[in-house]
């Protein structure tokens, strides 16, 4: 595995691939390998108007529409046990078909700007009962915010992990 930063040049970070599930990412090949590797399982799709308490969640205008899909979202090899409640935001002017099939390209994500933020919060009844956790128990959530290159933003995903499913491991 390389990182390429602008300035600072291209290093190897590993001879090899990392493997396991990383709920965070340092990259635009960090966003795609976390689709590419996991899958909504059963997901639930609606056009939505933002209320104020969504608006303020997704940092965007109240009453402004979009498109979100849902679900627990797994490892697509594995035994489907469920990593965490995703939710994918689509604002509602946007074709949804890339959305809905996962087909993003490499120089598409890298084209845009995104903001990830990891929070603590806890589950609420519907997650902990699709993620088979205990109701109020504790959980991380990655908040990815992308924003196009005039600085509009695109789309947003939030990530709701159980705490006993979440880790992140760094090298030194």
């Amino acid at each position: 595995m390389i990182s390429r930063r602008p300035g600072a040049g291209t290093i190897v970070i590993s001879p090899a691939p990392v493997a396991g599930y990383q709920p965070s990412a340092q990259s635009a090949v960090d966003i795609l390998t976390l689709a590419a590797e996991t899958r909504l399982v059963n997901p639930n799709a609606a056009e939505v108007i933002l209320d104020a308490t969504r608006a303020k969640r997704l940092g965007a205008r109240k009453g402004s529409t979009w498109f979100v899909i849902e679900g627990v979202r797994a490892l697509r090899k594995g035994d489907g046990t469920p990593l965490c409640w995703s939710e994918q935001y689509l604002r509602g002017d946007f074709p949804r078909d890339k959305l809905l099939r996962a087909d993003f390209t490499l120089e598409e994500v890298a084209a845009q700007s995104v903001e990830q933020i990891v929070t603590a919060s806890v589950l609420d009844g519907q997650m902990s009962l699709a993620l088979d956790a205990g109701p109020g128990s504790a959980a991380l959530v990655i908040t990815r915010r992308h924003l196009d290159t005039r600085g509009r933003l695109v789309s947003v995903g939030i990530h709701t992990h159980p705490a006993d499913r979440y880790s992140i491991r760094t090298t030194l």
